[in-house]
């Protein structure tokens, strides 16, 4: 889901980078602010409690109501 979103915004925050290095702030900032985003978002991802819940996937068929799943 992650790389989903990342993929669909990237081109507009590209553009969006630039135009503000054109207008002044430099450049080390911007990577700055990215690589703090970066580590505030993976934090997040971390600590939610729904991504906390799911359960690993085994190699073992499990039994759900009338269709065998068969996991990875």
């Amino acid at each position: 889901m992650n790389s989903a979103i990342a993929t669909f915004l990237m081109p507009g925050f590209a553009i969006a980078g630039g135009l503000i290095a054109e207008w002044g702030i430099s450049v080390n900032h911007l990577f700055i602010g990215a690589g703090i985003w970066v580590l505030l978002l993976s934090l997040f991802f971390l600590f939610d409690p729904d991504l906390r819940d799911v359960q690993k996937v085994s190699g073992e068929k499990v039994d759900v109501g009338d269709v065998a799943v068969e996991g990875e």
